[in-house]
């Protein structure tokens, strides 16, 4: 029978600290001692080759516990969590290989020299142990988002380094670059003797708000006045131009930068490829002539922010809709902005839910009738990354949702990698109470808290 113990757990562990980084050299059977020797069970997703190869076990000192892990630099790259088995049971350990299966015609009580012949070793000890691998599921997105918030550009122009991440989170290198590139994150250019493309140089953080704001509030202008860009979201645009047309219009705004520019664009880029070989460029990118084509969907949302921070109060649906169109870029029915955008970014309001939080009259100087529809600004990227958490603020906003409503302000944590729901409905039967009621417009499903 065995039973599960973290690695360091048990003080009489014969591997100390010390040694636990050179145990997959151990591992081979090289010596005699065995207080240096470690049994490990490899998961089936990792061959010996990989151990031996491109793997290398990592430790780091906890004031509750040790964390002790595989990490595998292998083609996709794996992170296994060390737990320590304890059994009973005894082990006949060979050398890798090695083939001790007997001929078919050898019988189990000859004693000839027929039989085949292996070095063998018997481990058969009181407490006898070994390592069990369970592949780690920490959500990555949520640790990489927390620790590139901690270096805000232009004021830290340093940022951090892959390497840097990949220890401070004990992951492989491949599964941290994976998600830089999942979540775009702002890449610092390097410059003087940093500049270079070794992942030791390769640094990152993300923008500030206010320099983001100011640099999206330039894209736009010129995205409005500049011959190159009218049908940027149908033709598209030089990129290189646009750069160069945003940075004229710098004047004394010394943030804006160039590496902030083409970090903004690229975000609202059609249809970013995941090919290396296409150097994160577009698939809509005429690779002729350097075009490419920026979402009017994407432009879209970042006005509406910008309209819903502009005003405390809840904005009437109407005035709201005719000051957007107004403000978007381009000539056209594919340049209209529309409301299913404000999913994930504001909540429907009714004239009695509205004055029921901020008290008659909404600051109206103009009666309005029962029926006005409002907004109120309620944006999914200020809520908490945790579906525990985020459902709590949820359900203290509203005491009932319809699912097209809630749906939106939970699709980024189930779309996370590393995300242990597979559907949004999976998350709110685990986090909400489901509901069908039966309306005027017919049956619907309705969430409440728990």
């Amino acid at each position: 029978m065995s039973k599960r113990k973290h690695p360091l757990e048990n003080k009489t562990l014969k591997v100390s600290k010390t040694d636990f980084p050179s145990l997959s050299r151990t591992t081979n059977g090289n010596t005699d001692k065995s207080s240096q020797l470690l049994l490990v069970q490899l998961p089936p997703t990792l061959s010996l080759d990989e151990l031996t190869k491109s793997s290398r076990f990592i430790i780091q000192e906890g004031e509750d516990k040790d964390k002790c892990r595989l990490i595998s630099e292998g083609s996709e790259g794996k992170t296994f969590d060390l737990v320590r088995v304890e059994t009973s049971n005894s082990y006949i350990m060979v050398k890798h290989g090695t083939d001790i299966r007997k001929d078919d015609d050898v019988n189990d009580n000859d004693d000839s020299q027929n039989k085949k012949k292996a070095n063998a070793r018997l481990l058969r000890e009181s407490n006898t142990f070994f390592l069990e691998c369970i592949e780690n599921k920490d959500n990555l997105e949520i640790e990489v988002e927390r620790i590139l918030k901690k270096h805000v550009y232009p004021d830290d122009r340093k940022g951090i380094t892959l390497n840097e991440i990949e220890k401070i989170l004990m992951h492989s290198t491949s599964e941290i670059k994976n998600v830089l590139k999942k979540m775009m994150a702002f890449p610092i250019p390097c410059t003087g003797t940093d500049a270079g493309t070794d992942t030791d140089t390769e640094r990152y953080g993300v923008v500030s708000e206010e320099v983001e704001r100011e640099t999206w509030f330039i894209i736009v202008s010129v995205l409005s006045e500049w011959d190159g860009a009218i049908d940027y979201a149908g033709k598209g645009v030089h990129l290189e131009a646009m750069v160069q047309e945003v940075m004229k219009r710098k004047e004394d705004n010394d943030d804006l930068e160039d590496c902030v520019v083409r970090f903004c664009l690229r975000l609202c880029m059609c249809s970013i490829s995941s090919d290396n070989n296409n150097n994160g460029k577009s698939e809509s990118e005429d690779h002729g002539h350097g075009l490419v084509k920026l979402g009017v969907d994407y432009i879209a949302r970042i006005l509406a922010h910008s309209l819903f921070n502009a005003m405390t109060a809840p904005w009437k649906e109407r005035d709201f809709h005719e000051e957007w169109c107004k403000l978007m870029p381009g000539v056209g029915d594919i340049y209209e902005p529309s409301l299913e955008l404000l999913k994930g970014i504001a909540l429907v309001q009714t004239k009695s839910e509205v004055e029921a939080e901020m008290g008659p009259g909404i600051g109206n100087t103009e009666p309005e009738p029962e029926s006005a529809v409002y907004l109120k600004y309620f944006p999914r990227d200020r809520l908490p990354s945790d579906a525990k958490d985020r459902c709590k603020i949820l359900f203290r906003e509203k005491k009932t949702w319809k699912a097209d409503e809630i749906i939106p302000y939970l699709t980024d944590i189930v779309e996370k990698s590393s995300s242990s729901f597979s559907s949004v409905q999976e998350l709110l039967v685990r986090h909400a109470t489901v509901v069908n009621d039966v309306t005027d417009d017919g049956a619907a499903l309705y969430y409440m808290s728990k």
